[in-house]
């Protein structure tokens, strides 16, 4: 009798990667590559909002100058989607018996 691995499923690791930032890199077992991603996301979400109060406590909260204080947060929603396509993608590498590296991408030739 054989046993087989247990599968991981692909959509958790991408829903993980979007909102947590790097959740789904934890869950298929790239650890230091999901804690920097949550930091990145953290550094984020505090840039934005450090910037965004502030320019908001001078008044200038709904200027243009305000508006770039988002940009941070536009940034990261962009990374995030891209994290959700790598952790996706990846744990079908995983499902598949393939190897990660600890900083691979889907991108990444191997």
């Amino acid at each position: 009798m054989s046993i087989q691995a247990k599968q991981k499923e692909p959509i958790l690791a991408a829903v993980l990667n979007f909102f947590t930032g790097g959740g789904g890199y934890l869950y298929i077992g790239q650890m230091t590559k999901g804690i920097v991603f949550i930091a990145g996301a953290v550094v984020a979400g505090i840039l934005t909002c450090v910037l965004g109060g502030g320019f908001a406590m001078i008044g200038l909260g709904m200027t243009l100058l305000g508006a770039l204080a988002c940009i941070p947060l536009f940034v990261w929603i962009l990374i995030a989607a891209l994290a959700a396509w790598d952790g996706y993608s990846l744990t079908q590498h995983i499902n598949n018996g393939r190897t990660l590296g600890d900083w691979e991408f889907f991108f990444s030739k191997k």
